[in-house]
């Protein structure tokens, strides 16, 4: 007799193949560790520190087929402590490359989580706040961002994913949920546009597929992939809905995401 949950996920240890053809890459199974960071698992330059690697090949080492480490954009906008990769100053590709070898051991794979915290960054003298739509949050103003904004963050998203390559990062994965920066603009809540990148699915999506296409020109057969709201909640009648998620997926199939 077959454990109940392989009655009700029959595909759970099976392997999955995702994206187009030349850049496919294969899970061992379904079982994949949502993004985390490493409680002081990197020292405050943003190098990964052996806590780290350990805490991350931990879960490949118990079954899991992926992991996925966050890294912020900019740096330490939305927590202090985290993972930095593209530092000049701070090399740190020696020290994922020491992560990656240990997880590849067990036939693992390696995922930089890229995120934006928008209008969610912590508040500095000299950080202006920045999002799909004007407004206050927690009593500071934020800037709807013009074309501009947009392309300087989507040359840094692109920037980060060439160190990651750098750095052995398997596969590049952006957070498009959590109401940060990505979910700002596909979301109806929070983007109140009237431009070419509000009002409709399709231009909501606009600047998010902006950031894949920057990503993708730059690291070319990179797998990507995209965490994404299929509800906002709460019965919030302008939320995003599942079926909105549906049409953001096939929009962001076409830009070149794997997942």
């Amino acid at each position: 007799m077959k454990p109940k949950y392989l009655e009700k996920y029959p595909h759970i240890f099976t392997p999955l193949t995702v994206g187009a053809k030349g850049r496919e890459i294969t899970f061992k199974n379904r079982l994949m560790v949502a993004p985390l960071e490493a409680p002081a698992g990197c020292d405050f330059n943003g190098r990964l520190i052996d806590s780290g690697i350990d805490f991350y090949a931990a879960f490949i080492k118990g079954g899991f087929s992926a992991y996925s480490v966050t890294m912020e954009i900019p740096h330490n906008a939305g927590h202090p402590r985290g993972l930095v990769i593209d530092s000049e100053e701070n090399v740190a590709f020696s020290d994922c490359h020491k992560l990656h070898r240990l997880v590849h051991s067990y036939n693992g794979i390696s995922l930089l989580e890229l995120t934006h915290p928008g209008f969610c960054a912590l508040p500095k003298p000299d950080r202006v706040l920045k999002s799909a739509s004007e407004g206050m949050w927690n009593g500071n103003p934020v800037k709807a961002m013009d074309y501009k904004d947009m392309c300087e963050i989507a040359e840094l998203f692109a920037h980060v994913a060439v160190a990651a390559k750098r750095a052995g990062f398997d596969m590049i994965q952006l957070n498009g949920s959590n109401g940060w920066l990505i979910s700002q603009f596909l979301s109806p809540l929070t983007n109140r546009r009237t431009d070419e990148f509000g009002g409709s699915v399709e231009n909501r999506c606009r600047f998010p597929r902006m950031i894949i296409e920057y990503i993708r020109q730059a690291t070319d057969d990179m797998p990507i992939e995209l965490r994404m709201n299929a509800y906002d909640g709460l019965d919030i009648v302008d939320g995003i809905r599942p079926e909105d998620a549906a049409w953001q997926a096939l929009i962001f199939e076409d830009a070149g995401v794997s997942m």
